[in-house]
């Protein structure tokens, strides 16, 4: 009995050493970056706009759905005075993903995961090519504050107490409404939680597999639904105008396979950048084959040591969450593939390989 609490006290200590060193590991890695002094072209217009025309940036960036979102930078960027000082914005961010990888290392040692693997999964989540324009982009340091929004909300949605479950999901579906409000492609990180979740899952019947996994997608959607109305109203009540960009996909189709070859593709390249004149092109297309193997194998694995049920259940995540993960991009009528917005399809992908 003593000989097992010491190695209680002993792993519990290690899980808060491992928790600091992934907070402090994207502070670590991007330092230089962050106290180099440049700023991007949105960087200069934000700067100057919010100490020239106060309310200009909310007022736009709120016109695209993102009000919260535009509280932040008009705010942020007001406290700022030149260029030089956007290395605390830079910091913000690289503070955020530390935030965002401590709190996916929780997640997923709650769920079962190793040490080694809980750690190498939010360790890679906080470096990988997304991260890098949340590190690099002072404009960005808010998709971070989403990202933790949403990962909060499944945690407190998927608690293991089975007390006041209706007050979780409802404090589920709030936090998934303001993580909507800030950035709602990076709001979907809680379709990481979700796919975290699958080890503990795999010793549940396949029924109770569905109603989990359907209450969990429909607190995701009750969320991005409440933050749509929010800013209906706000638009009805000539609080804000909406872009004129604000529109629906006609062609799901179409999206869908321009999903398949190109934002699923820039996901799954943990390692290799996309550039824009094709220099790379090989090593990526060779990133993105390995990771597509990795996957197959791992569900072939899955069917070999526990069965169909559990790599039924397993290719059902992998087939919906990448879906989930990218789904606000795939709805709007907005075909331009972009690193920012692959956060949160990329820690999904992520999670498959790391298992």
């Amino acid at each position: 009995m003593s000989s097992n609490n010491n190695q209680n006290i002993t792993s519990a200590r290690l899980a808060w050493v491992i928790t600091l060193a992934l907070f402090l590991l994207p502070l670590a890695t991007f330092w230089n970056t962050t106290f180099h002094d440049f700023g991007f072209r949105d960087d200069y217009a934000n700067l100057s706009e919010a100490h020239e025309q106060p309310g200009k940036i909310i007022h736009f960036i709120a016109s695209h759905g993102r009000p919260i979102y535009g509280f932040l930078l008009e705010y942020s960027f007001g406290w700022a005075d030149s260029i030089r000082e956007l290395d605390g914005l830079r910091l913000a961010g690289a503070i955020g993903l530390g935030l965002v990888a401590a709190l996916l290392f929780g997640v997923l040692r709650r769920r079962g995961w190793s040490l080694a693997a809980a750690a190498f999964t939010a360790a890679m989540a906080s470096l990988a090519p997304a991260a890098q324009v949340i590190a690099s982009w002072a404009t960005a340091w808010p998709y971070t504050v989403a990202a933790l929004l949403s990962l909060g909300g499944f945690a407190l949605a998927d608690s293991m107490s089975e007390r006041r479950q209706a007050f979780r999901w409802a404090g589920g579906i709030l936090l998934m409404t303001l993580a909507a409000l800030v950035y709602q492609p990076t709001g979907l990180f809680y379709c990481v939680g979700i796919a975290a979740a699958l080890p503990d899952r795999r010793r549940r019947p396949w029924g109770h597999n569905l109603r989990w996994l359907g209450v969990h997608l429909s607190i995701l959607f009750a969320g991005l639904a409440a933050a749509f109305l929010i800013v209906k109203v706000l638009y009805l009540t000539g609080v804000f105008e909406a872009s004129a960009r604000i529109a629906f996909e006609h062609d799901p189709f179409g999206k869908l396979w321009w999903f398949i070859r190109e934002p699923l593709p820039n996901a799954l390249s943990l390692f290799t950048l996309n550039d824009d004149d094709g220099s790379t092109w090989a090593a990526f297309m060779a990133n993105v084959g390995i990771a597509a193997a990795l996957l197959a194998a791992g569900l072939g694995m899955e069917w070999r040591r526990r069965g169909g049920r559990p790599a039924g259940f397993w290719l059902t995540l992998l087939a919906l969450l990448p879906l989930a993960a990218y789904g606000v991009n795939l709805a709007v009528a907005d075909r331009y593939a972009s690193y920012r917005t692959t956060f949160a399809l990329t820690g999904v992908l992520l999670v498959f390989l790391a298992l």
